[in-house]
């Protein structure tokens, strides 16, 4: 009897074996444009993309910035910090600087009236604006247009081992803005709960990437950039 039993567990477990297989078959080909679009297509349209930007409207708004940022606050216009990027790579990261400059100052993540803050600073990320300097990033190759935003090296020490699939988001490239960004997720992370709530959209992002999808990512950043984002502080 316990050989029998035996027998039919293994037979069991034999046919699992085999559904299993034949979903990732199926998943596979229901996939397979997905990633040609992933492997071939992203980093063409990222170029495209950054390149048409930064002639038509970067060649005459970041002078415009620099000169606000200037005449705002004392320290540099741009503001560099080393973000985590594909397979956990670090690079320097441009953004608009939008806080009194410190160089002795730690990592610390922005709050609500973060006394930090400059006055161009504010509007400048309630707009978005003060990412627009990454697209120089993109051509570089260290970030796409689309994709998990990059975190610095200190969330990633605090978050990669207690939020599920957190080391997912850095198997593709970071992006300017992301699904997770226009989908809520911005400003200060708190607890792993919040952290867990947007790696969601990053692991759901990489798993279905597509042209569609970074297109209406790319429209829906616009239009909260037009309407200013509460969580943009």
């Amino acid at each position: 009897m316990q050989a029998e039993a035996e027998a039919l567990l293994l037979l069991k477990r034999t046919k699992e074996l085999q559904r299993y297989r034949a979903s990732n078959e199926v998943d596979t080909k229901v996939r397979s444009p997905l990633r040609l679009y992933a492997c071939y297509g992203k980093r063409p349209f990222d170029i495209l993309f950054s390149v048409t930007f930064l002639l038509l409207v970067g060649i005459w708004l970041f002078p415009l910035i620099a000169l606000a940022i200037r005449l705002d606050s004392r320290g540099p216009i741009l503001f560099r910090q080393r973000r985590v990027g594909l397979n956990g790579e670090t690079f320097s990261c441009l953004k608009f600087r939008t806080m009194t400059h410190d160089p002795q100052a730690r990592f610390a993540q922005a709050q609500k009236n973060d006394p930090r803050i400059t006055r161009v600073g504010a509007f400048l990320r309630r707009s978005n604006f003060d990412e627009l300097p990454q697209f120089i990033n993109v051509l570089l190759g260290d970030m796409s247009v689309v994709g998990p935003r990059p975190h610095v090296a200190e969330l990633d020490h605090v978050f990669a081992d207690v939020v599920p699939g957190y080391v997912l988001r850095n198997r593709v490239r970071p992006g300017v803005t992301g699904l997770a960004q226009v989908s809520g997720c911005r400003g200060e992370t708190r607890s792993v709960r919040d952290m867990t709530h947007r790696i969601r959209f990053d692991t759901f992002y990489c798993r279905t990437v597509s042209f569609t999808m970074d297109l209406k990512i790319i429209v829906l950043t616009v239009l909260r950039a037009l309407q200013g984002d509460e969580k943009a502080y």
